[in-house]
């Protein structure tokens, strides 16, 4: 008889309590850049991300070390990834399949916003929230609700260089960036309504 550590017998115990739970969404969790690829499919603009498995994106974010070594291991990159962008409908399929009612999936903050070079102002993406209305839309004809995380770790890299060039710091730490958050959101609140629950920071 095979014996179960510690961690599977808490999993299995938190199952168990939350089986019959009307409140409790089994599904399934994906991040757009880990399996959408299309890195510049509908104009999208790069990501950190794009900057630290690709050389030769961004001079402030380098994909290898100064010796020469790949920061992500075996130099490999998400231009490809798991083709989601255009393969989404097969993967609400599988989903469905599997018996999953919910789905956590990561918007693209640079598919659906364009920065200016300098970092300081942008417009909303119309093809891209287009793009995102028809995932979301897809999984909603398959009786699948929809949580949406607004950002998961791909902050836009004009954002990154901006905060290196004027504070020379991470995005992240400088005080204009919950402004700029703040106007990401509201454009995907407003824009993508069939949303059932968001979810800000991953």
């Amino acid at each position: 008889k095979k014996r179960s550590g510690p961690m599977a017998l808490l999993v299995l115990g938190l199952l168990e309590g939350a089986r019959g739970t009307e409140e409790f969404l089994w599904g399934t969790a994906t991040s757009a850049y880990q399996i959408e690829g299309s890195r510049t499919a509908l104009g999208r603009q790069p990501s950190v991300w794009d900057a630290f498995d690709t050389p030769g994106v961004s001079e402030v974010i380098k994909a290898v070390t100064p010796t020469g070594t790949p920061r992500v291991f075996g130099g490999e990159t998400a231009a490809l990834a798991d083709d989601d962008f255009s393969r989404y409908g097969d993967t609400a399929d599988l989903s469905r399949s599997l018996g999953f009612g919910a789905t956590r999936l990561s918007i693209s903050w640079t598919r659906v916003a364009t920065y200016d070079q300098e970092g300081k102002t942008s417009i909303p993406n119309e093809r891209g929230l287009a793009h995102y209305q028809e995932v979301i839309r897809a999984y909603k004809k398959r009786d699948t609700k929809v949580l949406a995380t607004m950002w998961h770790w791909d902050l836009p890299l004009a954002l990154e260089e901006r905060a290196a060039r004027e504070d020379n710091s991470s995005a992240w730490l400088c005080d204009w960036l919950p402004a700029e958050f703040y106007k990401y959101a509201a454009l995907l609140v407003t824009t993508l309504e069939d949303v059932d629950y968001w979810i800000t920071l991953n």
